[in-house]
């Protein structure tokens, strides 16, 4: 049985052993970056008024330490529609459904005139997506009529 050889910076190893040394003596030499402070976004505050959903997003400026607010105002018709598409996607409790099915089916309710592919690119972003999808998927996800996964993937819980 021939060993094969593994060749990490320049050096050339044909036993694993070695190769575990060289990964633990790499460990031991990395230096720990510590960053100060919180830095981005915090968690959305999301609020009801009449019929509209107030989202409220808290951004820190990195250098100078200052949090400024942005709130962005769902109808609670946009949120309703999305609601609407997912359980038409997900009919039982429990099921799972996709970004892109559910993104396909806001396009076509609302006769956008971009693609798939177009509706998370460029100015379509803030036109389409976060108006659209994002935030009033925010606002279902809060009132635990889903669970919004990772990937795209949507789990409806009512």
């Amino acid at each position: 049985m021939k060993i094969k050889s593994y060749k990490i910076k320049g050096e050339k190893y044909c036993k694993f052993a070695d190769v575990l040394v060289l990964v633990k003596e790499v460990k031991e030499k990395a230096k720990k970056i510590n960053l100060q402070g919180w830095q981005g976004k915090d968690k959305l505050d999301i609020t009801k008024k009449g019929t509209e959903w107030h989202i409220t997003e808290h951004r820190k400026d990195k250098e100078s330490g200052e949090v400024a607010q942005q709130t962005h105002v769902v109808p609670e018709a946009i949120v309703a529609d999305l609601w609407t598409i997912i359980r038409k996607r997900a009919i039982t409790v429990g099921e799972k459904t996709k970004y892109r099915e559910i993104v396909t089916d806001i396009i076509f309710k609302n006769h956008i005139p971009v693609s798939l592919d177009e509706f998370n690119g460029g100015h379509n972003r803030s036109k389409y997506l976060f108006p659209l999808y994002y935030y009033p998927m925010k606002v279902l996800e809060a009132e635990k009529y889903v669970k919004y996964g990772g990937r795209g993937q949507v789990t409806r819980l009512k």
